[in-house]
C-alpha cells in the first residue's frame, strides 16, 4: 500500500540552510505521534529512491535488527560519507532509517545542537545518536 505522507508546517524555515531545523521539526512531530503509527522512520531527501518492499523485508526478517529493536536499542541504519577534499558530509541522498528507540534518543538532543543553522541534518542526526 501507499505510505502515509504527513504535511509538516515549515515554521518559517526556508532554503537549504534550514535543513537541520526542518528535520528537527519533523522529528519532534513524529516523536509525539509515533506510538500510534510507526516503529521505523525513513529520513531522506526528495531525490532518494527506496524499494519499500525490500526495506520492509529487511526490517521484519533480519534477526539482528529484530532482536535489537525488540530490546528498545536505538538503531541507525545509514552511513555518513565524508569527502575531506570538499569539507562536506552527505547522507541524505542515500537516506537513513531509525527505529522508535533512536527517535526517542534524538529527542534528548542538546539545545545548542538543535539551534545550529546547518544544511547537514544528516550529520546532526548521526552525531546525536
Amino acid at each position: 500500500g501507499d505510505l502515509p505522507i504527513f504535511p509538516i508546517p515549515d515554521h518559517g524555515v526556508r532554503g537549504s540552510e534550514g535543513n537541520w531545523k526542518k528535520i528537527w521539526i519533523t522529528l519532534q512531530w513524529a516523536s509525539v505521534a509515533a506510538d500510534w503509527f510507526a516503529q521505523w522512520f525513513v529520513l531522506s531527501d526528495d531525490d532518494t529512491f527506496w524499494v519499500i518492499e525490500n526495506l520492509r523485508a529487511l526490517l521484519s526478517n533480519c534477526p539482528v535488527l529484530a532482536e535489537a529493536h525488540t530490546s528498545n536499542t536505538p538503531l541507525y541504519l545509514g552511513r555518513i560519507m565524508w569527502e575531506p577534499h570538499y569539507s562536506v558530509a552527505f547522507n541524505q541522498g542515500s537516506g537513513t532509517v531509525i527505529n522508535l528507540a533512536a527517535l526517542r534518543e534524538l529527542m534528548r538532543c542538546p539545545a545548542h545542537v538543535v539551534d545550529e543553522v546547518t544544511t547537514f541534518g544528516d550529520v546532526q542526526v548521526r552525531g546525536t545518536l
